[in-house]
């Protein structure tokens, strides 16, 4: 089953940038606008598109960056590149049957709970604002109000793609490359692009189509729909 095309809507990211802040030199802060620096920004669309990005990069480097919602200065990278990962970002696909999704890293939480919730999902793990991407829930490995019961964001992937530096495109999980895996979750992006996820232990939520209604035998309570 598709996602929506809902999901591929990213301008709900905390700072989305208008075209006019592409280019060179243009100024990059934080959701709290308290730090800043200067960088190219670019906006890379496709697998080749962020490989020739990253291979020209030059001696600042890259550095990824999702709906620029952290407090401080992380996805700040002064004189260097700062790529935005919401140019191509459909969720491909989700399988309601196990309780997974796989999602682009340019998706952000919000455009992704409002895809499964009529499905009768919805992700485990939810920061306090849903204009996060699932990549920077992932290099930021972000924790909900459920935090003691759950764990981070970062505990539910069981799958991501990085198109690293060094290695180029990686696989990597909890049981494949385990410590690339943890180094990446939490990371804030310095082992490279992530580009994908797996995002296991989805949550059962109740829609029109997966309640039902039974009598109570006892008369003050009548119907309940569960």
């Amino acid at each position: 089953m598709r996602i929506p095309d809902a999901v591929r809507a990213t301008t709900d990211a905390c700072d989305a940038l208008p075209p006019v802040f592409f280019g060179p030199r243009r100024p990059v802060r934080g959701w709290g606008r308290a730090t800043g620096s200067l960088s190219t920004v670019t906006q890379p669309a496709g697998d080749s598109a962020w490989r020739d990005q990253l291979a020209s990069a030059g001696p600042r480097g890259l550095i990824a960056r999702g709906g620029g919602c952290s407090y401080g200065d992380a996805a700040q990278n002064a004189g260097g590149i700062v790529a935005l990962t919401g140019a191509v970002a459909p969720a491909g696909r989700f399988r309601v049957e196990d309780g997974t999704v796989v999602a682009d890293a340019g998706v952000t939480l919000g455009a992704l709970v409002r895809a499964l919730a009529p499905q009768g999902w919805t992700l485990p793990v939810l920061p306090g604002t849903a204009r996060v991407t699932v990549g920077g829930a992932i290099a930021a490995d972000v924790h909900g109000k459920n935090h003691m019961q759950y764990g981070t964001f970062g505990s539910q992937v069981q799958e991501v793609s990085v198109l690293t530096p060094g290695l180029g495109p990686m696989t990597m999980g909890p049981r494949t490359n385990p410590d690339a895996f943890w180094a990446t979750v939490g990371g804030l992006g310095l082992t490279g692009v992530i580009r994908q996820a797996m995002i296991d232990n989805m949550s059962r939520i109740l829609t029109a189509e997966n309640t039902q209604t039974w009598h109570d035998p006892t008369p003050e309570n009548g119907q309940v729909t569960l």
